[in-house]
């Protein structure tokens, strides 16, 4: 699995940036998130996730993408009750496992 983050800085906050989403990587990974935290993160997952759906053409365009990179595009129907189901512990895990390599991209204006 992978995890991309984006952020927009000024030139001069870059490296600043890219410093404080690291060390939130890292604490995700040694430390549980709170259930307050947690609660407010699924709940923008979800909704984020299902507001684009309501619109055939970028469902029907969801549907087309997953089949494009031969993923099951029916697990989209079960989507919020996966998310509900994530536990500190289990994020905990995934941070453990999964956040253990990084890779740094900067992209200026006029690149």
């Amino acid at each position: 699995p992978y995890l991309a983050a984006f952020a927009r800085a000024a030139p001069t906050s870059v490296e600043a940036v890219r410093a404080g989403i690291l060390k939130h990587f890292q604490e995700l990974a040694t430390k549980p998130l709170s259930s307050e935290a947690l609660k407010r993160a699924k709940a923008r997952a979800i909704n984020l996730h299902a507001a684009p759906l309501e619109d055939a053409v970028t469902a029907a365009s969801v549907i087309n993408r997953a089949s494009l990179y031969g993923l099951d595009y029916t697990k989209q129907a079960d989507y919020a009750s996966r998310i509900s189901a994530v536990t500190p512990e289990a994020l905990q895990q995934f941070a453990k496992t999964s956040f253990t390599r990084h890779a740094v991209g900067v992209l200026m204006p006029g690149d």
